[in-house]
């Protein structure tokens, strides 16, 4: 199966993403221009698992990582 670059109703392409971070089902994420956009999708679980095979970096593991 071929992972999409595209995330349903979520009008950015992963290419366009540096780093994310959520709270329950908002995701705030930083795209490559430096603008931050925030997404509320019905799946947030699904959401974070397209995020992680596009090797999103997500900011709260980067936070618990660096204070470890």
């Amino acid at each position: 199966m071929m992972l999409s670059s595209r995330y349903l109703d979520f009008e950015y392409d992963a290419s366009q993403l540096i780093k994310f971070i959520a709270a329950g089902d908002f995701f705030s994420c930083m795209l490559k221009t430096g603008d931050i956009i925030h997404y509320t999708p019905t799946n947030p679980d699904l959401f974070l698992q397209w995020l992680v095979a596009h090797d999103i970096e997500n900011i709260r593991r980067i936070e618990r990582d660096t204070f470890n």
